[in-house]
Protein backbone atom coordinates (compact mmCIF):
# COMPACT_ATOMS: atom_id res chain seq x y z
CA UNK A 1 0.00 0.00 0.00
CA UNK A 2 3.17 2.11 0.35
CA UNK A 3 3.44 4.16 -2.81
CA UNK A 4 6.17 6.70 -3.47
CA UNK A 5 5.35 10.57 -4.87
CA UNK A 6 7.14 9.23 -7.78
CA UNK A 7 5.31 6.00 -8.87
CA UNK A 8 2.13 8.36 -8.40
CA UNK A 9 -0.08 9.90 -11.76
CA UNK A 10 -1.01 13.14 -12.27
CA UNK A 11 -3.70 12.41 -11.31
CA UNK A 12 -3.20 10.49 -7.85
CA UNK A 13 -0.74 13.40 -7.29
CA UNK A 14 -3.54 16.40 -7.39
CA UNK A 15 -5.94 14.08 -5.22
CA UNK A 16 -3.38 13.86 -2.39
CA UNK A 17 -2.49 17.48 -2.86
CA UNK A 18 -6.48 19.04 -3.34
CA UNK A 19 -7.05 16.60 0.18
CA UNK A 20 -4.24 17.49 2.27
CA UNK A 21 -5.43 21.26 1.23
CA UNK A 22 -8.70 20.89 2.06
CA UNK A 23 -7.11 19.02 5.63
CA UNK A 24 -5.32 22.54 5.95
CA UNK A 25 -8.28 24.39 5.49
CA UNK A 26 -10.27 22.35 7.84
CA UNK A 27 -7.77 22.23 10.93
CA UNK A 28 -7.15 26.10 10.37
CA UNK A 29 -11.09 26.73 10.34
CA UNK A 30 -11.49 24.18 13.75
CA UNK A 31 -8.49 26.02 15.65
CA UNK A 32 -8.59 29.60 14.52
CA UNK A 33 -11.45 30.47 13.00
CA UNK A 34 -14.26 28.83 14.26
CA UNK A 35 -13.39 29.98 18.36
CA UNK A 36 -12.93 33.49 17.41
CA UNK A 37 -16.16 33.31 15.91
CA UNK A 38 -17.98 31.81 18.94
CA UNK A 39 -16.17 34.70 21.13
CA UNK A 40 -17.23 37.20 19.48
CA UNK A 41 -21.16 35.89 18.93
CA UNK A 42 -21.02 35.15 23.01
CA UNK A 43 -19.51 38.66 23.55
CA UNK A 44 -22.15 40.32 21.74
CA UNK A 45 -24.68 38.49 23.92
CA UNK A 46 -22.96 39.95 26.80
CA UNK A 47 -23.25 43.69 25.76
CA UNK A 48 -27.22 44.27 26.71
CA UNK A 49 -25.90 42.92 30.65
CA UNK A 50 -23.10 45.08 30.44
CA UNK A 51 -24.37 48.49 29.44
CA UNK A 52 -27.34 47.46 31.94
CA UNK A 53 -24.82 47.16 34.61
CA UNK A 54 -23.25 50.18 33.81
CA UNK A 55 -26.42 52.45 34.12
CA UNK A 56 -26.87 50.71 37.27
CA UNK A 57 -23.66 51.72 38.50
CA UNK A 58 -23.73 55.25 37.07
CA UNK A 59 -27.15 56.09 39.30
CA UNK A 60 -25.25 54.30 42.35
CA UNK A 61 -22.49 56.60 42.10
CA UNK A 62 -24.64 59.54 42.61
CA UNK A 63 -26.31 58.33 45.36
CA UNK A 64 -22.92 57.44 46.49
CA UNK A 65 -22.01 61.44 45.96
CA UNK A 66 -25.04 62.49 47.81
CA UNK A 67 -24.69 60.42 50.65
CA UNK A 68 -21.16 61.37 50.98
CA UNK A 69 -22.27 65.19 50.67
CA UNK A 70 -24.98 64.88 53.66
CA UNK A 71 -22.84 63.33 56.05
CA UNK A 72 -21.95 65.17 59.01
CA UNK A 73 -20.86 63.09 62.23
CA UNK A 74 -17.40 62.53 62.92
CA UNK A 75 -15.59 59.18 64.49
CA UNK A 76 -12.77 60.03 66.91
CA UNK A 77 -9.64 58.31 65.53
CA UNK A 78 -9.52 55.86 68.41
CA UNK A 79 -12.34 54.34 67.28
CA UNK A 80 -12.19 54.14 63.72
CA UNK A 81 -11.40 50.45 64.16
CA UNK A 82 -13.85 49.28 65.96
CA UNK A 83 -16.97 51.65 64.65
CA UNK A 84 -16.56 49.91 61.44
CA UNK A 85 -16.17 46.26 63.20
CA UNK A 86 -19.19 46.85 65.06
CA UNK A 87 -21.51 48.42 62.15
CA UNK A 88 -20.09 45.52 59.88
CA UNK A 89 -21.94 43.08 62.27
CA UNK A 90 -24.82 45.39 62.66
CA UNK A 91 -25.88 45.14 59.25
CA UNK A 92 -24.49 41.27 58.18
CA UNK A 93 -21.62 42.08 56.58
CA UNK A 94 -18.67 41.19 58.92
CA UNK A 95 -18.68 37.94 57.67
CA UNK A 96 -18.18 38.91 54.30
CA UNK A 97 -15.21 41.62 55.66
CA UNK A 98 -12.02 39.73 54.74
CA UNK A 99 -9.02 42.36 55.22
CA UNK A 100 -9.10 45.72 56.56
CA UNK A 101 -6.16 47.96 57.02
CA UNK A 102 -5.70 51.16 58.35
CA UNK A 103 -4.44 53.95 56.47
CA UNK A 104 -2.55 56.75 58.62
CA UNK A 105 -4.58 58.27 61.35
CA UNK A 106 -8.18 58.41 59.83
CA UNK A 107 -8.08 56.11 57.09
CA UNK A 108 -8.44 52.37 56.26
CA UNK A 109 -8.93 50.26 53.18
CA UNK A 110 -11.12 47.35 52.92
CA UNK A 111 -11.97 44.65 51.56
CA UNK A 112 -15.43 42.26 51.58
CA UNK A 113 -15.93 39.45 49.15
CA UNK A 114 -18.99 37.83 48.37
CA UNK A 115 -21.33 40.11 50.08
CA UNK A 116 -24.95 40.62 49.70
CA UNK A 117 -24.94 44.12 47.41
CA UNK A 118 -28.35 45.26 49.58
CA UNK A 119 -26.53 44.61 53.15
CA UNK A 120 -23.40 46.21 51.51
CA UNK A 121 -25.06 49.49 50.58
CA UNK A 122 -27.08 49.65 53.76
CA UNK A 123 -23.58 49.38 55.62
CA UNK A 124 -22.13 52.03 52.95
CA UNK A 125 -24.76 54.14 53.40
CA UNK A 126 -24.51 54.00 57.49
CA UNK A 127 -20.81 54.32 57.36
CA UNK A 128 -20.90 57.64 54.97
CA UNK A 129 -23.82 59.15 56.06
CA UNK A 130 -23.97 58.35 59.68
CA UNK A 131 -19.89 58.30 60.65
CA UNK A 132 -18.75 61.10 58.60
CA UNK A 133 -16.48 58.85 56.41
CA UNK A 134 -15.26 60.36 53.18
CA UNK A 135 -15.10 57.79 50.29
CA UNK A 136 -11.73 57.53 48.58
CA UNK A 137 -11.66 54.69 46.33
CA UNK A 138 -15.15 52.41 45.56
CA UNK A 139 -14.68 49.52 43.60
CA UNK A 140 -17.70 47.25 42.99
CA UNK A 141 -17.35 44.08 40.94
CA UNK A 142 -20.03 41.34 40.16
CA UNK A 143 -19.86 37.98 41.73
CA UNK A 144 -21.09 34.76 40.29
CA UNK A 145 -24.07 34.73 41.82
CA UNK A 146 -27.14 37.32 41.55
CA UNK A 147 -26.81 40.45 43.93
CA UNK A 148 -23.53 39.03 45.35
CA UNK A 149 -20.78 41.58 44.49
CA UNK A 150 -16.50 41.61 45.91
CA UNK A 151 -15.92 45.31 47.10
CA UNK A 152 -12.81 47.31 48.00
CA UNK A 153 -12.89 50.18 49.36
CA UNK A 154 -10.83 53.23 50.71
CA UNK A 155 -12.51 55.61 53.39
CA UNK A 156 -11.14 58.65 55.20
CA UNK A 157 -12.45 60.56 58.16
CA UNK A 158 -13.72 64.00 57.62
Amino acid sequence: MKISWNEMSGREKLMVIGGSAMLLILIGYLLFIKPVCDEYVRLQAEVPDRVADLAWMRSVAGESRNLTAAAGKVVGPASLLRSIDESARQHNVSANLVRVEPVGDNGVKLWLENVLYTDFFAWFRFLVAGNGFSVSSLAVEKSGASGVVNVRLSLEQR
